[in-house]
């Protein structure tokens, strides 16, 4: 890299099955429970450093469903865009 090159971030593109992990209730299935427990780490360390991108679809179906799970998936998209 020399001095004059600018650092890209890659970009990512996520689909609600990575928000709905990172944010329900952890499962007492350990296949899944093991998903969960993955997604809320790359969310947490990869995450930040990626630049997001989130698709109109994807916003409406985290959008749908128990009003205060999907307030917590909406939310937690929201702050991630805001960064």
């Amino acid at each position: 890299m020399t001095k004059n090159s600018e650092f890209t971030m890659p970009t990512v593109y996520i689909e609600s099955t990575v928000i709905s992990y990172h944010n329900s209730r952890p499962s007492r299935d350990l296949i899944v429970a093991a998903h969960q427990e993955l997604t809320r780490e790359w969310w947490k360390n990869i995450l930040p450093k990626c630049s997001l991108f989130i698709s109109q679809f994807v916003l409406d179906e985290i959008s749908r469903g128990n009003p205060k799970a999907s307030d917590k998936r909406i939310k937690s998209v929201e702050r991630l865009l805001r960064n």
